[in-house]
């Protein structure tokens, strides 16, 4: 059972992901940066609070001793906001079908950044699935008509922030709070 709980929520987010435009569609009239903002600014407020209510700390001399380290994950906030504009905006602007490509793109560029830059090997039935894949996608990207940019963009750029947040050694909820934190001050403005 345990080695099905780390594939089982990765695809459980992608669908959960994948359907989330649908609320989009539900929600009155909104200004993107706004809403951009509010989830920087809530991202650090909740995460700082859940740290502090668990007793977690931020490893700041750790941090400070490992530039590399700190560098990727203040790279990894603005390819991750990069992500949500383009999100938003598609949202926002009715590109519902090219929002929801995207996260259906998205595990076939984390298997190309995976093979790429992590050296990872694909066995037969793996390449199989990933023909599948691409024949289904390439029947929905000829069902849509043109090729859309955003779609391959937001895909792209969420499989480089996984592929980021591989080469980052520190908890992911600690990474994800300074994200956000660098981002901050942008998002209070």
């Amino acid at each position: 059972m345990k080695n099905w709980l780390g594939p089982g929520s990765a695809a459980l987010s992608f669908v959960l992901w994948g359907m989330l435009p649908l609320y989009y569609q539900f929600m009155p009239e909104i200004n993107m940066w706004e809403l951009l903002s509010h989830r920087v600014l809530w991202s650090v407020v909740l995460l700082g609070g859940l740290f502090l209510l668990l007793g977690v700390r931020v490893p700041w001399a750790r941090l400070r001793s490992e530039p590399r380290q700190l560098g990727l994950i203040l790279l990894a906030g603005p390819v991750m906001s990069i992500s949500w504009c383009m999100f938003t905006w598609c949202l926002t602007t009715g590109q519902v079908l090219a929002t929801s490509l995207a996260f259906f793109m998205t595990p076939l560029f984390n298997i190309a950044f995976a093979v790429l830059f992590l050296k990872e090997r694909l066995t037969p039935q793996k390449h199989l699935a990933v023909a599948l894949a691409l024949a289904g996608l390439a029947y929905m990207l000829f069902s849509y008509g043109e090729l859309p940019w955003f779609s391959l963009i937001m895909g792209a750029n969420f499989a480089f922030y996984g592929l980021i947040k591989k080469k980052v050694r520190h908890d992911a909820g600690i990474s994800l709070y300074l994200e956000s934190l660098a981002q901050l001050p942008v998002a209070l403005l």
